[in-house]
């Protein structure tokens, strides 16, 4: 059998990869896309941020393209970046009502968007809930809507398009069901109604079994209706449950204990925080010093000895109660442990970034950064 030299075969190994590599980059160059100039430059003043230089560019093109729906789609996402609101709604109101049927749909939402970004919340609630019918838009529409109603404080609609989810949904935001029923609960007892209080924090629970929110709010109720005790157990399950609550927790297990000649609480309050693990001595203690009134502040030298915290006489943990008081009025009390937010009140869902459940008391900071301090000197 014939052989090829070494040098040979090597070679043709070459000519034959240069001839792959020609060939490939030859029908590769064919099946290039090549967009007019335009494209490139009104992409280049969207990077960086020449919006009047870009709408003038797409304006250009969808004109001379016969109207393209993708440019137009575009160039009404951008003037609703702008600003020009009115200028997007017309541009998408006329994809709706002149398109085909596939971008009908596209054009509703992004007409839903514009109308949210104009205020017109009313329009663009009867816009998601034609949307809400579709099957491609239909998650994006309930989403949009919720956050609506979440906006408005309409937490009786915003439960409804809850139970219109998805059933995997629905479980992934149990707890956000749970805080809709207890805004509701809240207002009716605003209202004096405490039985229909009752019936929903009831439902409350079917989303969230524990729900320190439920447990305050039923607490009030008992105290409400004379039941101390109850009042108490509730209140003490809340601050087991969720230790961040202790601020607003503790001035009403104390207010219950003296009602029910309960001089020990506070000794007790200590106790449960330790038993819980989820706050170090110092968390904890100046905690306590935050949170107690000042009448009581004497007690927490006791406690504090139990608990190794390192402070020993009632004029220092008077000092350092009345410290970290004027820190929290001054920087903020509480914190959003998602978008960094202050506030010296508590809420329940960030004012800022609208989380729910996660404000916790800025004390814990504190002590962390001080027991770092401490380990590192």
């Amino acid at each position: 059998m014939f052989e090829l030299p070494p040098l040979l075969l090597a070679l043709a190994f070459i000519l034959v990869g240069l001839a792959a590599w020609f060939l490939g980059r030859r029908n590769g160059a064919a099946r290039t896309v090549r967009l007019p100039r335009d494209y490139y430059v009104g992409l280049d003043h969207l990077i960086n941020d020449r919006f009047d230089h870009a709408a003038e560019i797409f304006a250009r093109m969808a004109e001379a393209e016969g109207d393209a729906a993708e440019i137009q789609f575009a160039l009404g996402s951008l003037f609703r970046r702008r600003g020009e609101v009115e200028r997007a709604i017309a541009i998408h109101s006329r994809l709706r009502d002149q398109g085909d049927a596939g971008l009908r749909d596209k054009a509703a939402f992004a007409l839903a968007l514009d109308y949210q970004s104009a205020g017109l919340m009313d329009r663009a609630e009867r816009v998601l809930e034609e949307l809400a019918a579709s099957r491609e838009y239909r998650r994006t529409a309930l989403d949009q809507l919720v956050g609506i109603y979440e906006a408005q404080g309409d937490w009786a609609k915003a439960l409804k398009v809850f139970h219109e989810l998805p059933a995997a949904v629905q479980l992934e935001r149990g707890r956000v069901a749970a805080h809709y029923l207890c805004e509701l609960a809240e207002h009716a007892l605003v209202q004096g109604d405490n039985e229909r209080a009752r019936t929903l924090l009831r439902q409350a629970r079917t989303h969230q079994p524990q729900l320190p929110r439920a447990d305050i709010l039923t607490a009030r109720i008992a105290e409400q209706a004379g039941d101390a005790g109850g009042a108490l157990l509730l209140y003490l399950s809340a601050l087991e449950t969720s230790p961040g609550l202790a601020l607003e927790i503790i001035p009403a297990v104390l207010l219950v204990a003296r009602q029910m000649h309960r001089p020990d609480m506070l000794n007790e309050l200590g106790r449960r925080l330790r038993q819980s693990g989820h706050l170090s001595p110092r968390q904890l203690a100046w905690l306590l010093a935050t949170a107690v009134p000042a009448e009581e502040v004497s007690q927490l030298p006791g406690i504090a000895a139990q608990l190794g915290s390192g402070i020993k006489t009632a004029a220092e943990a008077s000092t350092l109660s009345a410290l970290l008081t004027h820190i929290g009025d001054a920087g903020g009390r509480y914190q959003c442990e998602e978008c960094g937010l202050n506030s010296v009140g508590w809420y329940w869902r960030c004012p800022k970034c609208r989380c729910w459940d996660s404000m916790r008391p800025a004390v814990f900071k504190w002590a962390e950064r001080a027991d770092h301090a401490v380990r590192a000197s």
